[in-house]
């Protein structure tokens, strides 16, 4: 990508910057407009791949699903859901991917089988109506898979958007980072220690042509944080959080799902549950 950082749209950055603020700028903008081409590069790095691979604990959950409707909020690159697909052996379902940027989605494709469709939704705002338009006749299987619900700004709002957008008898398949005590707080943080990771934190404010200087990363109580700070007025500002959950926690944003699994591998969660 060129040095020209941008935003997707007008609208993205009158967000922002009430955002910005607000002192709290959300993850979402640190995969839309050019910054999903950071991003790119970011999910190619080792210590990306090292906190969102929960590929055979998905695939084991949903096998006997056989899913021919898949819709897909934040596919990301689309390199973990062909993973998925390719474990499961779909061949071409029918495939709508959604997400707060469009630019994202589009990077997505090259990666997806078949020819996807593509439905933007910021998910942290309210229902969309997009799965309904889609759909065809059966059950439509939707995914939140890497660490999508950890970086949305509410996880009990937006999975009840989510099951106000599915109807009666779809099924939703989530993956999480569990919170391990045994894990230790400073090799979280170091993965998140990287160029590629500030990058993609930081174009957003490079968009909106926001001096900063370096990120400061923490963790602590289950959620990784980090903050900048504004170099013309020496405030702080959160520009990213990552919520690692507790199996209580998450059976807590799922009501209101019917049948509830969870399954637990290490530090990785995989929940399936159905509407």
């Amino acid at each position: 990508m060129n040095g020209l950082a941008s935003f997707e749209s007008r609208a993205h950055e009158d967000l922002f910057r009430r955002c910005l603020q607000s002192g709290v700028v959300p993850p979402k903008f640190s995969y839309a407009g050019s910054a999903a081409y950071r991003h790119h590069i970011l999910a190619a790095t080792n210590g990306y791949l090292a906190v969102t691979d929960a590929i055979a604990l998905e695939a084991d959950m949903i096998r006997h699903f056989d899913p021919r409707q898949i819709a897909e909020i934040g596919p990301g690159t689309g390199a973990h859901t062909a993973a998925l697909l390719r474990v499961l052996s779909v061949a071409s379902p029918r495939y709508l991917g959604l997400d707060f940027s469009r630019t994202m989605l589009e990077l997505a494709v090259p990666a997806l089988q078949g020819n996807p469709d593509l439905a933007v939704w910021d998910v942290d705002e309210g229902p969309s109506n997009a799965i309904r338009e889609w759909r065809s006749s059966g059950m439509v299987l939707s995914l939140m898979l890497g660490n999508t619900l950890a970086n949305l700004d509410d996880p009990e709002v937006v999975l009840r958007h989510v099951r106000e957008s599915l109807d009666p008898g779809d099924a939703l398949l989530l993956s999480v980072n569990f919170a391990d005590e045994s894990v230790d707080p400073a090799s979280i943080v170091a993965a998140y220690q990287t160029a590629e990771f500030q990058a993609s934190v930081l174009e957003s404010f490079r968009a909106a042509n926001v001096d900063t200087g370096d990120l400061e990363v923490t963790f602590g109580d289950g959620e990784l944080r980090a903050f900048v700070t504004l170099n013309d007025d020496g405030r702080r500002i959160q520009c990213f959080r990552s919520r690692r959950f507790s199996p209580g926690a998450l059976e807590k944003a799922l009501d209101g799902f019917k049948k509830v699994c969870i399954r637990r591998s290490g530090s990785l969660g995989v929940a399936l549950v159905s509407v």
